[in-house]
């Protein structure tokens, strides 16, 4: 609030699904890295879901944010998910997971398809997580300038247009969010100035 008070009115609360939903992305990612680096996995999930939860996102919508790269980088099973957290934790894990056996292009393609009918709370999830990548990006690239782009094994330019994809077609449907909506516009706007690698 800026005053010195609290607010709790609209405070998600740390509940019990929550919390299981915390501690199974840590079990699933357990042994992982991001890209490029040293930092566990782990603490990309929580960062889209505190994203999400600055948003006051529900209790699914905060467990689908820290499960939602359960299944298609850890090979979490979809019904695992579904028995434990509820059908919509499990739709909306589904929905931006994509499947590997496909082509880097062509699944990004159908990501960005996807987005331009998905519902909200599928354009809150997917924002998010390309919000937090991007940040990614944009600090690192503070911290080791041009060597960022080379974790992206095809290349600079595919990377940028993907993430600037996603942020559009989010930034063009999501309503409410106003405070993501801000972040990824920022973010965005810096992953395009950032220099690229010199030829």
């Amino acid at each position: 609030m800026g005053d010195g008070t609290c607010r709790y009115d609209c405070v998600v609360e740390y509940s019990e699904k929550v919390r299981a939903a915390l501690r199974f992305a840590e079990s699933e990612h357990r042994g992982q890295v991001r890209k490029g680096g040293s930092t566990p996995y782990v603490l990309h999930p929580i960062a889209v879901a505190m994203m999400l939860a600055a948003g006051y996102a529900d209790e699914d919508l905060l467990c689908a944010a820290l499960l939602h790269d359960a299944v298609e980088d850890t090979g979490a099973d979809l019904e695992d998910i579904a028995a434990s957290f509820g059908d919509r934790v499990a739709e909306l894990v589904l929905a931006v997971t994509e499947d590997k056996t496909r082509s880097w292009q062509v699944r990004k393609e159908a990501t960005i398809a996807h987005l331009a009918t998905a519902p909200q709370d599928v354009l809150a999830l997917k924002g998010a997580d390309v919000c937090v990548n991007i940040a990614d990006v944009v600090f690192d690239h503070a911290e080791v300038g041009e060597a960022v782009w080379q974790r992206f094994r095809l290349g600079h330019e595919r990377q940028i247009w993907y993430y600037g994809s996603v942020a559009d077609a989010v930034l063009g449907r999501l309503e409410g969010f106003d405070q993501l909506r801000a972040c990824l516009a920022a973010r965005v706007a810096e992953l395009r100035a950032l220099p690229v690698l010199s030829p």
